[in-house]
């Protein structure tokens, strides 16, 4: 998502062009509707770090389409050499396998948001686009998924205004309490009037259990969604408030007005930066957090975000017509 801005600044420099993106096979769904792109090529990239024969056969798969050139968003020595092996001519990335080398790791770029990261891989080609907004193009068979699915939990997206809720985290130092996302929920329904949406995965049943228990009927929880889906749900929703988190970055590029909460990550690289979305994050001195654990003692950047500060900044998000598509 947050290298979403490449292929739209490369179709406005060469609106003719033939642009492939390459993804994890999981990920697909997140360009299939893309107008910046004409074909997703997908990789498994578990089979890829072990099966010599899955690398060869993506490397056929590059060399049939005859592409010109590759913009390596990974910089990584693997990647440049399956371009490589493809015969592509011009290969832009970081590796010296690479044609074109762009050195990113430099102080001018090294504390740049990841889109903007993403973005300076291009300069060779001679685009010095700033637009660094993600953007991720809802299908018509996953919005109206959405959709059904939540007239089918008694909310309609035409009248009910939706406040959607991820408290998950792939990393747990970087989860909010459960029960202080429960309360902003209890704020947006009495007060507001809005219906609450609160999404999650297997591994963040704890949490979304915790949120459920607290708010009973008041409350819709969705499981597991496809990816594609989820898009759908979050674009319908009024306002989406989530941890430092995928499904965070999500909803700020379909365009829903979005609280990020910032612990231990790196705000400068990733936090949402364009209205009408806003981060918080408790300037502390270990923040962004080295350790790459789960054994801080207290959690304290996380514990002292209150509920209060968040709940006035969803009260002041913006109208959704500032954002992605």
């Amino acid at each position: 998502m947050l290298t979403s801005p490449v292929p739209r600044a490369l179709r406005a420099t060469f609106p003719s062009a033939h642009i492939a993106f390459l993804t994890s096979t999981p990920f697909a769904s997140l360009y299939a509707s893309n107008p910046h792109v004409d074909e997703v090529l997908t990789v498994d990239r578990a089979r890829t770090n072990r099966d010599v024969g899955a690398v060869a056969s993506l490397v056929g798969r590059l060399r049939r389409g005859r592409y010109d050139v590759s913009i390596d968003l990974h910089r990584k020595l693997k990647t440049a050499g399956i371009a490589r092996l493809a015969r592509v001519p011009t290969r832009i990335g970081g590796s010296r396998l690479d044609t074109v080398r762009v050195m990113l790791d430099v102080p001018s770029h090294r504390e740049s948001h990841a889109s903007e990261h993403a973005l300076a891989a291009l300069t060779p080609l001679g685009i010095a686009d700033d637009d660094a907004r993600p953007e991720v193009f809802v299908s018509d068979e996953d919005e109206a998924a959405a959709v059904a699915l939540l007239r089918d939990c008694g909310i309609d997206p035409d009248s009910d205004r939706i406040l959607g809720i991820f408290p998950g985290a792939g990393w747990k130092l970087r989860a909010w309490m459960p029960e202080r996302f429960a309360e902003i929920a209890r704020r947006a329904i009495d007060k507001d009037g809005m219906r609450v949406v609160v999404v999650g995965a297997e591994k963040d049943r704890e949490a979304t259990d915790d949120i459920g228990a607290s708010l009973g009927a008041d409350a819709v929880t969705l499981m597991d969604l496809p990816l594609g889906v989820l898009a759908g749900v979050s674009k319908q929703c009024a306002k989406f408030v989530s941890n430092d988190t995928g499904p965070m970055h999500l909803a700020v590029a379909v365009g829903t007005p979005t609280l990020a909460l910032f612990g231990p990550g790196n705000f400068e690289r990733f936090a949402p930066r364009h209205a009408p979305h806003a981060a918080i994050r408790e300037h502390i001195a270990c923040s962004p957090c080295k350790q790459f654990s789960n054994q801080c003692r207290d959690n304290v950047c996380m514990q002292l975000i209150t509920v209060d500060r968040v709940w006035r900044e969803v009260e002041s998000l913006g109208a959704a017509d500032a954002g992605g598509c």
